[in-house]
C-alpha cells in the first residue's frame, strides 16, 4: 500500500515538475510581478512536500540497511528513550518504592544495555570507518534476525512473568541492589568492546573482511595485549550478565548458548583469514602465543 503511494506521489511529482518549465520571456513581460512570485511559489512548495511524502513512503517500504535514513531521527528516538530511563532511575533513587521495581529494572536494562549499544556502534563505525559502516547499518538497529528475535523474546518473558508469573514460582525475584550492580557490570563489559574497536581504528569491522587492505594493519597494543578477541568478550559478557537487569533465566540460558556457539564458530574462522599469508601470517600465529 505505501509503495503504491509513493508510485503515485512519484508520478505526480513528475507532472508537476515538467509544470514548472519557465514561461517564455514574452508572456512574464507582460503579468505583474506579484502574481509571478505566487505562481512560482506555489508549484515549488507543493513540489518540496511531495518529494518528501515520496522519500518516507519509500523508506517505510523497504529494508535496506545502508539506506540514509536521516540519522537526526534515530538519534532523538534513542535519545528519548535515554532520558526517559534516566529519569526513572534517577527517580527511583529519590522517591524509593514510589517508583516500582519492574519499570526501573526496564529503565535499568535500556540505560546500561540497549541505548549504548547503539549509540556507541554508530560513534565508533561512522569516526573510524565513514565510508564502509554508516547510515542505518552503524546503528546496528538492523543487525540480523536472530539478533531481533533474541531481544523481543528477552522483552516479552520480562512481561510475561511480571504479568502472568506469581512470584513464589519464579527462579529469580527483582532485587533493586542486584540488577543496579548487574546494570553497572553490563556497561562495563560493553566500554571492553567500545575501547577495543576505538584502539583498532580503522582495522575494524562489523563483518570479517577476507580481502586484505593495504593499511590493514595487525592491532597488538592496549587491551589486544591482554586479549586476542576483547570486542567479542565485551560483547559476550554484555549480552549475558544484562539478563540479570531483567531477571530472565530463560533468556540468560538462551544468549548464553547463542553467543558461545556464534563465537565458537566465528573466532576460528576469522583467525583462519588472519593467519592466511594474504594478511598476517607467522606474525599472528606468534600474536597468538
Amino acid at each position: 500500500m505505501i509503495k503504491d503511494l509513493a508510485q503515485k506521489v512519484r508520478e505526480h511529482g513528475d507532472n508537476a515538475a515538467q509544470s514548472d518549465q519557465p514561461a517564455p520571456a514574452t508572456n512574464i513581460s507582460t503579468q505583474p510581478k506579484k502574481s509571478i512570485a505566487k505562481k512560482q511559489r506555489e508549484p515549488l512548495s507543493v513540489a518540496s512536500i511531495k518529494a518528501t511524502a515520496v522519500r518516507w513512503a519509500y523508506y517505510l517500504s523497504t529494508n535496506h540497511p545502508d539506506e540514509q535514513l536521516p540519522t537526526g531521527v534515530i538519534s532523538l528516538c534513542l535519545g528519548v528513550v535515554f532520558g526517559f530511563s534516566l529519569a526513572v532511575i534517577v527517580g527511583r533513587w529519590v522517591l524509593g518504592e514510589q517508583v516500582p521495581l519492574p519499570l526501573y529494572a526496564l529503565a535499568l536494562y535500556l540505560a546500561s544495555t540497549v541505548i549504548p549499544f547503539h549509540f556507541g556502534e554508530f560513534y565508533v563505525a561512522t569516526k573510524y570507518r565513514p565510508k564502509v559502516d554508516r547510515g542505518i547499518k552503524a546503528f546496528m538497529l538492523i543487525h540480523s534476525p536472530a539478533h531481533f528475535a533474541a531481544y523481543a523474546f528477552s522483552y516479552t518473558e520480562f512481561v510475561f512473568e511480571l504479568l502472568f508469573v506469581p512470584d513464589s514460582w519464579k527462579l529469580f525475584s527483582l532485587n533493586g541492589t542486584f540488577i543496579t550492580v548487574a546494570a553497572v557490570l553490563t556497561l562495563g563489559f560493553y566500554s571492553i568492546r567500545l575501547v577495543a574497536m576505538a584502539q583498532c581504528g580503522s582495522n575494524f569491522s562489523l563483518e570479517i573482511e577476507d580481502e586484505h587492505r593495504p593499511e590493514h594493519v595487525l592491532v597488538t597494543h592496549g587491551v589486544y595485549k591482554y586479549l586476542r578477541h576483547p570486542s567479542y568478550f565485551g560483547w559476550f559478557w554484555r549480552a549475558v550478565i544484562s539478563q540479570f537487569i531483567l531477571m530472565n533465566p530463560i533468556s540468560f540460558v538462551g544468549f548464553t548458548a547463542v553467543s558461545w556457539f556464534f563465537f565458537a564458530k566465528r573466532i576460528p574462522f576469522e583467525e583462519d583469514i588472519l593467519g592466511s599469508e594474504e594478511f598476517f601470517g607467522s606474525k599472528y600465529a606468534a600474536y597468538k602465543k
